[in-house]
């Protein structure tokens, strides 16, 4: 008897990524690493056989359709599961696509509706109205969908109209730095300091940050350095002249990019973990209920 199949689609991320890429790693991990037994299958399909770029020609007819307005999914998943007979799909992460099996779909999170003012939210590769047609289109579609929290599936349900039992609230898996061998970097404060791991977006809030600091400089108040490391998203050159023109930018470090073993040693010696990002619920590291 043939054994039931389940695929497991990830989708093309590198380090640089952060929070993003580092969920999706543990989440493709531990699926692959499933035993499905005598009676299921677990089928890992990695990014090169299903990703926009096997289809250039559809690619392109789908971002000529967004120069009008429309917005169509950028992959065509049916023969994929066609050719690896699967039964069903397992999306471990937000993809837009035409897929004719059943599917669970991993939600992360709904931030062109729950703060839709910001800019990355409104433009960019994946602009609002390519969120709304994916989540309206994969959702409503989907079987089941997983949010990382009681509160992000509210959410889901609440914003989109799904039932209660279609939603269901099971934890992400948390970064494994155990095997990871500590790096310490040469540019490490030597006294106190708060440590804040984000990309530079808009909506990770670190204009906040950089004002409860300025507010604590104003009152002759001790002022920790404060350590921001990620990738710039275009908005790290405003973060450096709102430190310069608050008169703490010899307090405020942004080396960029750190690799895993530099994280692991500012976490070891940070002061404080801070974490004033205005999107959710699903944060890594710290993940609210």
């Amino acid at each position: 008897m043939r054994r039931f199949r389940i695929g497991i689609f990830g989708r093309g991320t590198s380090p640089s990524d952060g929070g993003a890429d580092t969920l999706l790693s543990g989440l493709t991990a531990q699926l692959s690493a499933l035993e499905g037994g005598a009676a299921v299958e677990i089928v890992p399909v990695p990014w090169s056989a299903w990703s926009h770029r096997r289809r250039p020609l559809r690619y392109l007819w789908c971002r000529m359709v967004r120069c009008f307005g429309g917005e169509l999914p950028l992959v065509d998943l049916r023969p994929v599961c066609r050719r690896l007979r699967l039964d069903i799909a397992y999306f471990a992460a937000p993809a837009f696509a035409r897929i004719d099996v059943p599917y669970v779909f991993t939600l992360w999170d709904i931030g062109h509706r729950t703060i839709p003012e910001f800019p990355e939210m409104r433009s960019g590769r994946d602009p609002w109205t390519q969120r709304e047609a994916l989540c309206r289109l994969m959702l409503g579609q989907a079987s089941y969908i997983v949010a990382g929290n009681r509160t992000g599936a509210a959410e889901a349900r609440e914003l989109f109209g799904l039932g209660a039992e279609k939603v269901v609230a099971i934890p992400f898996p948390n970064p494994d730095f155990s095997t990871v061998t500590e790096v310490v970097p040469s540019w490490l404060p030597s006294g106190a300091f708060f440590l804040y791991p984000a990309q530079f977006w808009a909506h990770k809030n670190h204009f906040t940050l950089l004002g409860a600091l300025a507010d604590l400089s104003s009152k002759g108040l001790p002022v920790p350095s404060l350590v921001c490391v990620g990738s710039d998203k275009g908005n790290l050159a405003h973060l450096r002249s709102v430190a310069h023109a608050h008169g703490i930018a010899d307090r405020v470090i942004f080396p960029g990019f750190v690799s895993r073993g530099e994280l692991k040693a500012l976490y070891r010696r940070a002061t404080a973990l801070v974490f004033p990002s205005l999107l959710g619920p699903n944060n890594l590291p710290p993940q609210a209920a």
